[in-house]
């Protein structure tokens, strides 16, 4: 291959030859020869149809398919479904992230019993999706883990009453919080609140208005023992409302849902509770 010989001497006379050493500007002219010679040797093919044909085929060729699948409702179906849960160049649909405020209330939400029936249910809508159960994973991942088109093949194989759970659960998961929407159809399904939620510490934590304190006391308790503690600190009254629901030296009074956790939706005083009274009122204005 050519190259340089070097030799070297050294003082006690020992020689030693370096042979076929060449300088890095002879090393960078024969790379760039050899990826010369790569480049003659393969040559990149052209496509035999110009971006211009292919856009004019691609097209075409969708029109087609589209106006045809006009008619194949359930295929439609499944389609939908699939490009929700992968997501896709028109599509970007998210699960609701459940933000919360304050760690004690993600905690409390990640314990409630409808949070916990709402795993269950994402497990079994896996299992059908034949993908992992795993408690950090949605069905609207929209990183093309699970390809849009390979979730299409799975709803091929599943039977009507199977997609149309999955398609339920993809929409409830996609349910954006905090919105008038949310007031609707808790109203319509004449959804109970007592059927997962139970007046707890934290919750009362959270109340800091004492004039809706004082009308949640006069709630559970009556008028007469409100109106005596309407002086009282904030904390004496919450207090006496966990007494009667404990029945700690009170009449214990069951079944008890304060008016921010009934469908519709009901604050204690003229101020309102900002956006959810907004959100009750705007679904409340909604045409019968």
């Amino acid at each position: 291959d050519g190259g340089k010989v070097y030799v070297e001497v050294h003082v006690s006379g020992e020689v030693n030859e370096y042979k076929g050493y060449i300088t890095a500007e002879e090393y960078n002219r024969r790379m760039r020869k050899l990826d010369s010679n790569a480049e003659k040797s393969e040559p990149i093919s052209k496509p035999e149809l110009t971006k211009a044909a292919q856009n004019y085929v691609a097209l075409h060729r969708h029109n087609a398919v589209r106006v045809t699948l006009l008619s194949q409702s359930e295929l439609a179906l499944r389609l939908m479904v699939a490009h929700a849960i992968c997501g896709s160049f028109h599509w970007n649909v998210k699960p609701d992230p459940q933000r919360a405020d304050k760690k004690e209330t993600q905690q409390n939400i990640h314990e409630s019993t409808a949070q916990k029936a709402f795993f269950k249910e994402r497990d079994e809508v896996f299992k059908l999706l034949n993908w992992p159960t795993d408690e950090g994973l949605s069905t609207c991942t929209d990183n093309f883990m699970f390809e849009v088109v390979e979730v299409f093949q799975t709803l091929q194989t599943l039977a009507e009453k199977d997609v149309m759970r999955i398609l339920t659960f993809v929409m409830v998961e996609t349910l954006a919080s905090g919105t008038a929407l949310v007031e609707l159809l808790g109203k319509m399904l004449n959804v109970n609140m007592q059927d997962f939620w139970q007046p707890e510490g934290h919750f009362f934590d959270l109340i800091r208005d004492k004039n809706a304190i004082n009308a949640m006391l006069a709630d559970i308790g009556g008028k007469e023992v409100a109106d005596g503690n309407v002086t009282s600190t904030a904390k004496v009254q919450k207090k006496i409302i966990n007494d009667y629901l404990t029945g700690e030296g009170r009449e214990q009074v069951n079944d008890w849902m304060p008016n921010y956790m009934k469908f519709p939706f009901q604050s204690y005083t003229k101020n309102g509770a900002g956006e959810l009274t907004n959100n009750a009122e705007y679904a409340e204005e909604m045409p019968k």
